[in-house]
């Protein structure tokens, strides 16, 4: 197994969120890299939402057409439709072939700022993921809410599911409402983090070791050998 995490560095994360999602990343990638399983640990950020020059009416309609009306240079209002507001950084706490006890110091600049390129976060971990030859392979997702634009993380959603990747949307105070929507298939909200642990393992267990398995469809049925040999 091959596991990414993904934290929202998002400005509303500022305080205990930021904390807990911290915490909890460090959980992950302590707990799966004492089983040898290679573990990256990511954070995306950005420095602003708006966008630059003039006042602006927000849209994160990512498959519109920008329309822009007037001249922004005049400060004339502004309809602007993207998905990314700002220059994204992506921070890596941990790549997969470090160890956790070199690397753990870095957990400690978790940040808290700007709005939420998510979708950034998760397209890093799925281009990772997409070089990595292990059989289960996941991506976590650390989040108090909502990422800048829902319909890309949708689209992110579907086509790591048709390349044999699990995202699993782990939300964190006040997500409850929203994360269940994103991530339809796999989703944990806990109010107490010291329900994450087991919580996580019951969705990766049930992912790695499926209760039912499948069963082929047969052309015909091969008798019983022991009553064969009886005869």
């Amino acid at each position: 197994l091959a596991l990414g995490v993904v934290i929202d560095e998002s400005g509303s994360m500022c305080g205990h969120e930021q904390h807990a999602a911290a915490v909890s990343a460090i959980a992950l990638a302590e707990s799966f890299d004492s089983l040898n399983a290679p573990v990256m640990v990511c954070g995306p950020r950005n420095g602003g939402r708006g966008a630059r020059g003039g006042r602006s009416t927000y849209s994160d309609d990512y498959y519109a057409e920008d329309s822009h009306q007037g001249e922004t240079a005049r400060g004339v209002e502004t309809t602007v439709a993207y998905h990314r507001h700002d220059r994204v950084v992506i921070d890596l706490f941990k790549d997969w072939h470090e160890s956790f006890k070199a690397v753990k110091h870095r957990f400690a600049s978790v940040q808290a700022t700007g709005s939420t390129p998510l979708s950034d976060g998760i397209q890093f971990a799925m281009q990772e993921l997409n070089r990595r030859p292990e059989r289960h392979r996941i991506i976590v997702v650390l989040t108090d809410g909502c990422p800048d634009n829902s319909a890309v993380v949708k689209r992110q959603i579907r086509l790591a599911k048709e390349a044999g990747i699990t995202i699993i949307g782990v939300g964190i105070s006040g997500a409850e409402y929203y994360l269940p929507s994103l991530f339809v298939d796999h989703h944990i909200v806990v109010d107490d983090l010291n329900m994450l642990p087991k919580r996580m393992m019951e969705v990766v267990g049930a992912i790695v070791f499926p209760r039912s398995a499948r069963k082929a469809a047969l052309d015909g049925k091969v008798g019983n050998d022991r009553q064969r040999r009886r005869a």
